[in-house]
């Protein structure tokens, strides 16, 4: 019985080792690493929504200055 805990044991210790590994080499921790507010919008985990809202804001800013 002590031998199938050990098992267990090795196995969530591989497990939690692999998450790791993962977890380094993906794309987000990378986005973590790097500086912000040189990415746009999108790439900084902007949404069409939100986009969206930014373009309307600034068709009325467009829209109000014209009319001055």
């Amino acid at each position: 019985m002590s031998e199938d805990k050990s098992v267990v044991e090795k196995a969530k210790n591989a497990f939690e080792k692999l998450k790791s590994e993962f977890a380094d080499e993906s794309p987000a921790s990378a986005l973590d690493r790097i500086e912000k507010g040189d990415l746009t919008y999108r790439q900084n985990q902007g949404d069409y929504v939100g986009g969206k809202l930014m373009a309307d804001l600034i068709q009325c800013t467009e829209d109000q200055i014209a009319r001055k």
